[in-house]
């Protein structure tokens, strides 16, 4: 998590020229050094999933399974330090996860402040069509709760009632409440 923190402060610093960010940047430093001599195989993957990330959304990438799935890959090479396979798998599906539901829980406030959001393709023909705002949100429901139960089988191995209350309770709820939120408020918040 300390590479993924470094290399987002480090973008926001070159982005924004945000003091803060090149303040912590500059805090990580010396712990990024002990990471990267500890797993340097890991690191380097992870900062080239990570440049992709920044270029899928800066090109504004409409494909939502492209961009998600690639911070899903990220998570996987973080959850997978020790090469373990299935955690490879429960970093890719969470990191899919944590993606969407992001995307889901800030896309009215991304719309009106123009940043880029993997939904807004999709969601932005829907202004005038509730019908097809319905389906477009169905069928990402249906992934996310197809990422989820993927997830909810992986961790079974695990035997872990705190694993299975995170993903269970925790998440299925959070994906409920964010898709109730934007459900709620699209049509009000984003007016013609």
């Amino acid at each position: 998590m300390v590479m993924l923190s470094f290399l987002k402060l480090y973008d926001d610093y070159v982005d924004e020229k945000r003091l803060i960010s090149f303040t912590l940047y500059n805090v990580l430093r010396p712990y990024l050094k002990k990471i990267t001599r500890m797993y340097p195989t890991s690191f380097k993957k992870i900062k080239e999933l990570f440049e992709k990330q920044l270029l899928l959304e800066k090109s504004e990438c409409q494909n939502i399974d492209e961009v998600a799935h690639n911070f899903g890959q990220i998570l996987a090479e973080i959850f997978a330090y020790n090469n373990d396979p299935k955690l490879r798998e429960i970093g890719f599906y969470t990191g899919v996860w944590i993606y969407l539901v992001d995307a889901i829980d800030d896309y009215i406030d991304d719309v009106k402040k123009k940043r880029y959001n993997c939904l807004k393709y999709h969601l932005q023909r829907c202004k005038e069509n509730s019908a097809l705002f319905e389906r477009e949100i169905s069928i990402l429901k249906v992934s996310l709760d197809n990422y989820l139960a993927r997830l909810n089988g992986l961790i079974k191995g695990y035997n872990n009632q705190l694993l299975d209350n995170i993903v269970q309770l925790g998440m299925y709820s959070k994906t409920e409440e964010v898709i109730n939120k934007l459900k709620a408020n699209f049509f009000k918040e984003l007016k013609m």
